[in-house]
């Protein structure tokens, strides 16, 4: 018999970090006015200090707001 290869796990990454990296990506491709990606940015910092505090559901409406202000024109 043929040994089974080992399974990888892949990292478990939290919904807030997901909502971030959404956030980030929105935001390198924005083309929105720089006040509207200088609020983005800052809507992404509240998240990810929402995130150390555990406060998932802060995280991810911050994280939302930001998405929604990169996609301003």
């Amino acid at each position: 018999m043929t040994a089974m290869p080992a399974k990888t796990e892949k990292p478990r990454v939290s919904a807030c970090t997901r909502a971030i990296h959404s956030a980030e990506h929105a935001l390198k491709m924005s083309k929105a006015k720089p006040e509207a990606i200088a609020g983005a940015w800052q809507h992404i910092q509240a998240a990810k200090q929402a995130r150390s505090k555990h406060m998932s559901d802060a995280c991810k409406s911050e994280a939302a707001a930001a998405t929604k202000m990169s996609n301003m024109m």
